[in-house]
């Protein structure tokens, strides 16, 4: 029965334990932003790229504009 007793988490947490789950925490925010920015830092670059790429929008691309994608 001890067994079955000692595999229930407790309800209260040392400070070690609320440590690191702080540190989780904070280092799982820390890779979603840097992702977040590597996002954002591609789309930027996306549509400078098509926007220097494609100088005049229309139904076809000109040979220029294929080259360059």
């Amino acid at each position: 029965m001890s067994s079955f007793l000692s595999s229930i988490p407790s309800t209260s947490s040392s400070s070690t334990d609320v440590t690191a789950r702080k540190e989780a925490i904070m280092a799982q925010v820390r890779t979603e932003l840097a992702l977040a920015n590597a996002q954002e830092l591609i789309n930027k670059a996306n549509e400078q790229c098509y926007a220097k790429c494609i100088t005049k929008p229309g139904e076809s691309l000109s040979g220029s504009e294929q080259s360059t994608l």
